[in-house]
């Protein structure tokens, strides 16, 4: 009987032992379950959330959702092996190339999903390569915080802007449109900005990419001689033919293209390359001109100077070729901008320098040539200031601006959705044409209200002031860049209040992250030279 009582107070006491361990490791389990709770609940809702955005958003709108959850799972992976840098400036090389070169009407639509363009798919492909380098690797994320970290002012203006965009989509009146509309300019301008920001690791890298751009312009303008000899455009006639009928399918969008050149004006044929207007093929090659001025006036070699000359004939034949007065404006502006930079700088650096006075002359005497050509010689100033077509677009302008000032008045903060100008303002050049308008400062105006016009403009203008300061300071190859990038910054942006269409936002963006990257390496350099204490 004693032994039986001995038996019930062991077990008693066991099982309270066990009960305290138990109730102490509680809490722990708790908090596992909750947390594994919590997971199925979030895979639930992000099951369900992806399922309904694929009934209610546009292709695009759910290709960004998707892309966040992929993000997402990416941004949570350990620190280890990441893609060489080489290849992922490989593609960023690749996504400047289809930008520049390739058309975006070479692209094949799949029911259900937005239109699969080459562009699009190269830029994928950069994505993911990018987003596991940044979620695997401390050191890159630690560099690009860096380059921000030097140029605050710049990523404000950049990444407000995007957030401007963001904004005007709950006030937009197409809110799936103005979604397809971030989702595009995440993808074709924000991930190139970053990517090159991560992969331009020295001098050398930077004037890689713009010697890279210029050959793409000079390549162009060759394309641009055969459309415009045989009035006929090269990118459609070796068109896949099977993109070819998808196009011709979509009357609307075959309409665009294939009557968007080769317009008569003043007798000439009117060529736009691969680019869907002759005025953005004409913006690009005046974006690149100051480049030519740089390495002419900047070689290092007779290769150089040579290859300087080339890109400036190329670029203003190619302007010529597409009949854009915007072009030359832009073109001038660029590159008596950088001529003037030119011989500031050399009065600096060499102040008993004949080199200054000499060009400071030239540049005065060809700047009276020029004034005085467009202001007394016919053709000269109906090329800049146009007459008959260039009057009508002229009078389209100020038409616009009038329609679309009751609009902004209406919402000067969010404005009315971005990507959707056109049916805000509500003009047409005919009954039968699409909805447009013609100046980009006016699309932001009407789409995403006045904080983001002073962002964006603000961007430019911050972007040129620090790649004019760099020139003025950085005696190296780093200051003669960022002159040629502060100048061909300007020229496009001078051309924004006439253009609207977007198709060198990727370029801008491209060059933008370029300034921050040299200024960036002067700033690393000039500590690495102040002694410590």
């Amino acid at each position: 009987m004693s032994s039986f009582r001995v038996s019930i107070v062991r077990f008693f006491a066991v099982a309270r032992g066990e009960a305290r361990i138990a109730s102490a490791g509680a809490p722990q389990v708790a908090w596992r379950l909750l947390g594994l709770a919590g997971w199925t609940v979030a895979a639930i809702l992000s099951g369900l959330l992806v399922g309904v955005v694929a009934v209610a958003l546009p292709p695009m709108g759910l290709a960004g959702v998707v892309g966040i959850f992929g993000l997402a799972l990416l941004w949570v992976l350990p620190d280890g092996l990441t893609p060489p840098d080489r290849f992922i400036r490989l593609n960023l090389l690749i996504v400047v190339f289809a930008d520049i070169c390739i058309p975006t009407y070479y692209s094949l639509q799949v029911p259900g999903l937005p239109w699969i363009s080459v562009r699009r798919v190269v830029t994928f492909v950069l994505i993911f390569m990018f987003s596991i380098a940044f979620s695997t690797s401390r050191s890159s994320r630690a560099r690009i915080f860096s380059v921000v970290n030097d140029n605050k002012l710049i990523f404000v203006g950049v990444f407000g802007f995007l957030i401007t965009i963001v904004a005007s989509i709950f006030t937009s009146i197409t809110p799936f449109g103005s979604l397809n509309g971030l989702v595009s300019a995440l993808l074709e301008w924000y991930v190139p900005f970053i990517c090159a920001i991560y992969v331009l690791r020295d001098v050398k890298d930077v004037e890689m990419m713009i010697r890279f751009i210029c050959w793409c312009a000079i390549g162009l303008m060759l394309v641009a001689a055969v459309e415009f000899v045989t009035g006929k455009s090269l990118y459609i006639s070796i068109m896949p033919r099977f993109m070819y009928d998808q196009m011709i399918a979509n009357s609307d969008y075959a309409r665009d293209v294939l009557t968007s050149g080769f317009h008569n004006r003043m007798g000439q044929v009117r060529v736009n390359g691969p680019y869907s207007v002759s005025l953005s093929f004409a913006e690009f090659q005046a974006m690149v001109a100051p480049f030519g001025a740089a390495f002419l006036l900047h070689g290092r070699n007779m290769f150089d100077r040579v290859f300087g000359i080339a890109v400036l004939l190329a670029c203003l034949i190619a302007i010529y070729m597409s009949g854009s007065r915007g072009g030359y404006l832009s073109f001038l502006v660029g590159n008596f901008m950088f001529v003037m930079l030119f011989v500031v700088r050399s009065r600096l650096l060499q102040p008993r320098s004949l080199i200054a006075p000499l060009f400071g002359i030239l540049g005065g005497a060809a700047f009276v040539v020029v004034a005085v050509a467009i202001a007394f010689v016919g053709r000269v100033h109906n090329v800049i200031f146009a007459s008959g077509e260039g009057d009508s677009s002229n009078q389209a302008r100020l038409l616009q601006w009038t329609l679309a000032w009751p609009k902004i008045v209406a919402n000067p903060v969010t404005g009315h959705g971005f990507a959707a100008g056109g049916e805000i303002v509500g003009y047409r050049a005919s009954a039968a044409a699409p909805l447009s308008v013609d100046s980009f400062l006016l699309s932001l105006l009407v789409e995403t209200g006045l904080p983001s016009v002073i962002l964006y403009f603000g961007t430019s203008l911050v972007s040129t002031f620090v790649g004019v300061k760099q020139y003025f300071l950085d005696q190296g190859r780093g200051g003669v860049l960022a002159g040629g990038l502060a100048c061909s910054i300007t020229g496009f942006t001078a051309y924004r209040f006439f253009l609207s269409q977007r198709e060198n936002q990727t370029l801008l963006f491209i060059l933008v992250g370029c300034v921050a990257i040299v200024r960036h390496l002067y700033v690393e350099e000039r500590a690495a030279r102040t002694p410590a204490g």
